[in-house]
């Protein structure tokens, strides 16, 4: 395709990447079309060679078979458990119970301390009067 200096200047950078892709696919698909239609020229009259074998189809064929049953794996509300936004919300949901039980016990343990200092005083008492016994 031979163009001059002037048609090239009034195209503008998008149709001269457009001629460009156009001709790379052309180039790309002119073999294929010559040997689908029977053109001798273009196998040198041999046949071509194929490009997976039997055993290699099979191979792919399982794959894509296990791909498919990993994919369609669903959960009990019929949402696919690959889903993003579904295992999003689920994590949320759980750090937010994780958070909840880490500030009860925060809390718990808080009592238990301002309770042992109220009362350390008896817990000393009742500590010595174990040591008194045993020691007895």
């Amino acid at each position: 395709m031979d163009m001059d200096g002037d048609t090239i200047l009034q195209l503008g950078v998008g149709g001269i990447f457009a001629m460009m892709l156009i001709k790379e696919v052309l180039g790309f698909l002119k073999p294929m079309l010559e040997r689908k239609f029977g053109n001798d020229e273009a196998t040198d009259g041999k046949r071509p060679e194929p490009a997976c074998d039997t055993e290699c189809l099979r191979r792919v064929e399982a794959q894509v078979n296990d791909l498919h049953e990993w994919h369609s794996v669903r959960d009990q509300r019929g949402v696919f458990v690959w889903y993003a936004h579904y295992g999003n919300d689920e994590l949320r949901l759980l750090l937010k119970t994780l958070t909840d039980h880490v500030v009860m016990q925060t809390d718990a343990l808080k009592e238990v301390l301002r309770l042992s200092q109220e009362h350390k005083d008896q817990l000393a008492d009742l500590v010595k009067g174990r040591d008194r016994r045993s020691g007895d």
